[in-house]
């Protein structure tokens, strides 16, 4: 079965610790077969994590986790380069339950 994280952080993002070089060492140390780099509000370590994970041969898709605040309520908004998703999301679709990949309530996420 194939292996991906698509909701990591680096230390670009306020809650991140490691350095995208790290990152992308345990993705590949933990046998990924891809991941997301998905920021808070930033993209700064995409372009270092796509090059990074082309040498390792890790498939990786850009992202970001953009800050909302509706009416007093924080909304994470994700949005991933959607060429990378349809790649990868073949595979894991077919693994998960019917809507599993969607979160539900009053505002629809689909990754």
């Amino acid at each position: 079965m194939a292996a991906y994280d698509l909701h990591i952080h680096s230390g670009y993002s306020s809650d991140g610790e490691l350095p995208v070089a790290a990152i992308v060492g345990l993705c590949a140390a933990r046998g990924l077969d891809a991941f997301s780099l998905t920021d808070h509000n930033s993209v700064r370590g995409v372009g270092e994590a796509a090059r990074l994970a082309r040498e390792r041969g890790i498939g990786f898709v850009p992202g970001i986790e953009i800050d909302c605040n509706y009416r007093g309520t924080d909304l994470p908004c994700w949005a991933t380069a959607s060429t990378g998703v349809r790649r990868i999301s073949r595979g894991w679709r077919r693994r998960l339950p019917p809507k599993s990949w969607r979160r539900s309530g009053p505002w629809s996420t689909t990754c």
